[in-house]
């Protein structure tokens, strides 16, 4: 679910701002015209947006956001991703329909929301109707201030809220549930040999957290089967059936994540089920390239990461929170050209994936193809040749550059030909009328950035020529 369906209509304005700004370089000019026609509001109701959303990341970042030019509007800062997820991650904690979730989470009443956000009770019951909507859409509803619905899904849905929103590992829980995670994951540390990142660890004590909270409600702990390290060893070996409160249960999502390298499944139903989708997924390949790369699909590697994409988008189809820029994803797109047409036709056969999911199987695919599928064998090659009036050792350094910095199927040359995609150098050559690429000597960031998206442009449109 994405964190902007519990935005009020304000914050769903500044962040939809916010995101115009970061697409623009600084300097850039957002036209009062513009803005109001693409939000659909009024000359005072946007001017008090801007002010209020300057204000806000004043608090943030100790900076502006936006300086105003008579009716227009400037972009005064750069916007970091990271800025942005801040951002979003402010305007959670201040909506009122998020903070009734979590408020529900915890198994508070709605007298005790009241007291909390100092509110009425007619408010509180209003924003609870509010919550109920937009839970509706997950069969998830609220019977006497608590989340009634399919238990893995009431999880892992504040799992992808709350990793989103508190991705610093901020959690406003009671200290003795924070505690109790801290242990398990002690356990758990000590019975796989862990040595994970930060986020890693933020990742299982904020599921672990969520689990006991829900388990709270449900009457049931199998997270006291964690202190047996002979069971837990000895489950990671083998299990015939996987239900949704069980230690199997757990250690599959473990597994998802990358905490654990392998583990044995017996249930019958779920082999049978995974082997469907690897041939599925082989049939596919095989007939999309014309190729038989068996080699590959027998690789144990291979095998394992197949299996958590599979089983992620099974059990545990969390979809985090980021921003994308359409031109990022274009990128993507461009450069993988063969394996974006490959993966979009793959996820027309998932019709039950919801487009965030999707787009997250998108990348997931993505990687498994790059990381065990040589990309030479299956994109065009674009032709480049490089000539600068530094001579010829500055050229082969731009071509060392290149060849190392894309792993990518580049052919260099020094010379023009017939077979050259695109011109690179510091002064322009009329006589070529294909792609040219005119760099500074030596080139910045910018000059990079022109780079990949003429390589991206050249390669897809090659691609379309040669398909």
């Amino acid at each position: 679910m994405d964190i902007k369906n519990f935005f009020e209509d304000d914050q769903r304005y500044q962040l939809t701002l916010v995101e115009l700004a970061a697409i623009d370089n600084v300097g850039s000019m957002l036209t009062l015209p513009y803005l109001q026609n693409y939000l659909d509001l009024s000359e005072y109701k946007l001017n008090t947006l801007i002010n209020d959303l300057n204000d806000s990341w004043y608090n943030l970042f100790n900076q502006q956001l936006f300086i105003k030019n008579g009716k227009n509007f400037i972009v005064h800062r750069e916007i970091s991703i990271n800025k942005i997820t801040k951002f979003k991650s402010y305007l959670a904690k201040r909506s009122l329909p998020f903070r009734m979730f979590i408020s529900t989470l915890l198994h508070k009443n709605l007298k005790e929301f009241s007291e909390e956000n100092y509110i009425s009770f007619s408010k509180s019951y209003n924003v609870q109707k509010t919550l109920i909507h937009i839970l509706s859409h997950y069969n998830i509803y609220i019977e006497k201030d608590v989340f009634v619905g399919d238990e893995t899904t009431i999880q892992l849905l504040a799992y992808q809220l709350l990793f989103t929103v508190y991705y610093e590992n901020e959690y406003l829980f009671p200290d003795e549930m924070k505690q109790a995670a801290v242990e398990y994951y002690r356990i758990l540390e000590s019975i796989f040999n862990w040595s994970l990142t930060p986020l890693e660890k933020t990742k299982i004590e904020l599921y672990l957290i969520l689990t006991i909270i829900r388990q709270s409600s449900t009457g049931f702990n199998y997270l006291i089967a964690l202190t047996d390290s002979k069971k837990m060893i000895a489950l990671t070996q083998g299990w015939e059936k996987i239900s949704d409160n069980s230690p199997a249960h757990f250690l599959l999502f473990l597994f998802c994540q990358g905490m654990i390298d392998a583990i044995t499944i017996d249930d019958e139903k779920l082999l049978l089920y995974l082997g469907n989708e690897k041939r599925r997924f082989i049939t596919l390949f095989t007939n999309y390239f014309q190729v038989s790369v068996d080699d590959f699909f027998e690789n144990p590697l291979f095998n394992i990461e197949f299996q958590r994409i599979i089983l992620r988008q099974k059990f545990f189809p969390i979809v985090f929170q980021s921003f994308e820029t359409i031109g990022s994803s274009a990128i993507m797109q461009n450069l993988f050209v063969s394996y974006d047409h490959f993966i979009r036709l793959l996820l027309s056969h998932y019709t039950f994936f919801n487009d965030e999911l999707k787009n997250n199987s998108y990348y997931d695919f993505m990687m498994l193809l790059y990381h065990f599928f040589p990309i030479k064998e299956f994109e065009p090659t674009v032709t480049i040749c490089i000539h600068f009036s530094r001579g010829k050792l500055y050229s082969e350094f731009i071509a060392d550059l290149i060849t190392n910095f894309y792993l990518l199927p580049i052919k260099i040359e020094y010379k023009l030909s017939n077979r050259t995609d695109i011109y690179l150098s510091d002064f322009e050559n009329k006589k070529f009328i294909r792609k040219q690429i005119i760099w500074k000597n030596p080139p910045d960031s910018r000059d990079w950035q022109i780079f990949i998206d003429t390589l991206s442009k050249a390669r897809s449109e090659k691609y379309k020529k040669e398909s």
